[in-house]
């Protein structure tokens, strides 16, 4: 047997939440396996008036009889369509769960609380049970009413209600159809990119006389030919589910694209550029203490700070006008789902322990853009750090790694403008001040990104971070900003 906890979280200033928790009870000798593989999900010890120990409370997203037993459970939820205070919304899970399916070892994914059931379906647990649509919901209701097949996106199959109080009904649980795929693009990404510096490395020898950046851009394309067709047609992909969500037509006010007035935009450029500052603001602190030693990293520094907000300045007396769509979100590569032949993107709205008011905010497009080309240098990084490249090898091919990364940038926005050609809502990155645009916005999100890593820990490789955008800015004439 297995509870469902409501947990309640109040705060002063700002409005409650609302999580369930589903909790087993399991032996002391079912307990150290658990805790040996995921000790944080060992919530509480039970023990009697004596001190002895009689078991123990644990999460049961950890436990694959519970997993089992709770995809049973909504499949006879389905057929009622309540159960006490549950009640399901959408199709029969019985048409996509058979007894095979739900023998068979299922996945459990902790930091999106969500369990795959290999070739039938995936349940996913939401972090804060919120009244309102979700996101998910409501691009489902968007497609069904424009009457078109979107292959981009999960099919939606339902979601559990709970019934908080007499009128309070919460989506607690969200079933999509479970997407064959290979892997996703972030792990396809590094494998493609430690293929690439291999690659670089055999051939250094016959490549150390190219100085010319157009030979050096031809190596690249060679190299890394298919991966670029592939960013291509990801872009194009990104372009139509954004023409989709951005249609002016669209008679769902949820998705009706909003005109940023001459107000909104100077707010727009103010909540950029503070953004922007305050990343400045906190690396410099960093790299003061990292490479106090280091006169070129501060240098280096300094160098792209002035030119960043020389860029910023520039774009505030362009005039340049834009509407606001809904977005992705969190567009990074783990978000994207390789089939063999297309892509799959999950999680649309963003991330779920975002409350559903942020989730639902429009932006412009550029920020998925600019997320994923900053999730293409995050994988970048990642091989620096956590493949088997030596410290050595990384700076040798430091150059290489620019290339890389500008090349599927140009290939990944030669795909989106193609499918956003004839949108009236999507801007084309080719305008000059809508590409200057683009890049701030990737500067803001990988500035974000390396204020993370510099509070976590020392990051080893921020100086060829900031290099990387000198060098971009710099040579913005030739890149895809």
């Amino acid at each position: 047997p297995f509870f469902m906890f409501q947990v309640t979280l109040s705060y002063l200033k700002s409005d409650s939440e609302i999580s369930l928790m589903p909790l087993v009870f399991v032996s002391n000798e079912q307990v150290s396996t658990i805790q040996d593989l995921s000790p944080t999900n060992v919530i509480a010890k039970i023990t009697n008036e004596k001190d002895d120990v009689l078991g123990f409370l644990v999460e049961g997203y950890v436990l694959k009889n519970f997993r089992k037993a709770l995809l049973k459970h909504l499949v006879d939820i389905g057929d009622s369509k309540k159960a006490g205070i549950f009640e399901w919304k959408g199709e029969n899970l019985s048409k996509y769960i058979n007894d095979e399916i739900i023998e068979r070892t299922t996945l459990f994914q902790q930091r999106n609380q969500t369990m795959v059931f290999e070739g039938g379906v995936v349940l996913r647990f939401l972090n804060n049970v919120e009244k309102g649509i979700l996101p998910e919901v409501e691009l489902a209701d968007l497609f069904k009413k424009q009457n078109t097949s979107n292959e981009t996106t999960p099919a939606l199959l339902g979601e559990l209600k709970i019934k908080i109080e007499r009128d309070d009904v919460r989506t607690a649980i969200l079933a999509h159809q479970y997407v064959s795929n290979k892997r996703n693009m972030f792990d396809f990404t590094t494998d493609e990119l430690m293929a690439f510096y291999e690659n670089i490395l055999l051939a250094e020898g016959e490549m150390k006389d190219i100085n010319d950046r157009d030979e050096s851009v031809e190596v690249v394309k060679k190299l890394s030919v298919n991966y670029l067709q592939m960013m291509e047609f990801l872009g194009k992909r990104l372009g139509e589910l954004h023409v989709a969500v951005g249609n002016e037509h669209n008679s769902t006010p949820a998705f009706r694209p909003e005109t940023v007035n001459e107000l909104g935009r100077r707010s727009y450029y103010q909540t950029m550029r503070e953004s922007i500052m305050r990343s400045f603001g906190i690396i410099e602190d960093k790299l003061n203490l990292i490479y106090a030693d280091s006169s070129d990293s501060r240098f280096n520094f300094f160098d792209l700070k002035k030119k960043v907000i020389e860029q910023l300045n520039e774009l505030l007396k362009m005039e340049m006008g834009w509407k606001k769509i809904r977005v992705h979100g969190n567009f990074e590569l783990r978000s994207i789902l390789f089939t063999g032949r297309d892509f799959v993107f999950i999680g649309f709205g963003g991330s779920s322990i975002h409350r559903l008011s942020t989730r639902k905010i429009k932006k412009h497009p550029y920020f998925d853009l600019a997320t994923l080309i900053n999730s293409l240098q995050k994988a970048n990084e990642h091989c620096r750090k956590n493949k088997s490249i030596a410290v050595k090898e990384a700076d040798r091919i430091e150059k290489w790694m620019t290339l890389w990364l500008l090349e599927c940038a140009s290939s990944l926005l030669s795909g989106y403008n193609s499918a956003v050609e004839t949108s009236h809502s999507i801007p084309n990155t080719q305008n000059a001040g809508h590409s200057k645009l683009l890049f701030l916005f990737f500067v803001e999100r990988i500035l974000d990104t390396l204020t993370k890593e510099l509070m976590e820990q020392e990051s080893l490789y921020a100086c060829s971070t900031i290099a990387m955008l000198n060098k971009m800015l710099k040579e913005e004439s030739h890149g895809p900003f």
